[in-house]
């Protein structure tokens, strides 16, 4: 019986800072954009105090860089794709990450808009 293997990873979580399209030195074009999800809460006593993951996404195709370039910091998304381990050198030293190759992304909520400097939200009533 052959079991196969698969490679699929689904967020949602908060845009944490704007894309940043690169051009690599083979002239491909990639736009990276980083990504906070929340953790559950631990019970009291278990798990580890981090709050939260950040992944870097990276989009290849050109749709999927203007996705992408189009969100704003506080944003929510949700991101399709595989996570994939880059290898690199710099100054000769050999270098890693891991990142998710976005294949699919769409927005989920846009980040509440700041009030204009000097301003104060004014409280809703409810």
């Amino acid at each position: 019986m052959a079991i196969e293997h698969r490679n699929e990873i689904s967020i949602v979580g908060r845009v944490s800072g704007e894309a940043v399209p690169t051009v690599l030195p083979s002239g491909d074009e990639v736009t990276t954009v980083r990504v906070v999800v929340e953790r559950p809460r631990a019970p009291a006593g278990r798990g580890s105090r981090q709050r939260v993951d950040t992944f870097t996404c990276s989009a290849w195709t050109p749709r999927l860089r203007r996705v992408v370039r189009s969100w704003y910091t506080g944003d929510i998304v949700e991101i399709q794709g595989q996570l994939r381990r880059r290898f690199w050198r710099n100054e000769n030293v050999p270098q890693s990450r891991y990142e998710i190759e976005v294949n699919g992304a769409q927005m989920v909520a846009m980040a509440a808009p700041d009030p204009p400097s000097g301003e104060v939200s004014a409280p809703t009533s409810g």
